[in-house]
């Protein structure tokens, strides 16, 4: 069996004014990003962005709320 990292949300490291949490560094990720955002009611001004010219694919859960 594989060793496993268990870590509450709300204690891992935040970043930029603490709307975003560094998962792949406080579990200990290297193959792979990912961070969990928290963004407020109605927020649209998420930058839009493309990772096609890099390969990668981002994906996104909500834990909370909704999204269209």
């Amino acid at each position: 069996m594989s060793a496993y990292t268990l870590k509450r949300i709300d204690e891992m490291e935040t970043a930029f004014g603490g709307g975003m949490r560094l998962a792949r560094a406080e579990l200990g990720v290297a193959s792979f990003g990912m961070q969990v955002e928290e963004f407020p009611p109605n927020f649209d001004q998420y930058p839009e962005h493309s990772h096609s010219e890099d390969g990668q694919e981002e994906v996104y859960v909500v834990l909370r709320g909704n999204a269209e």
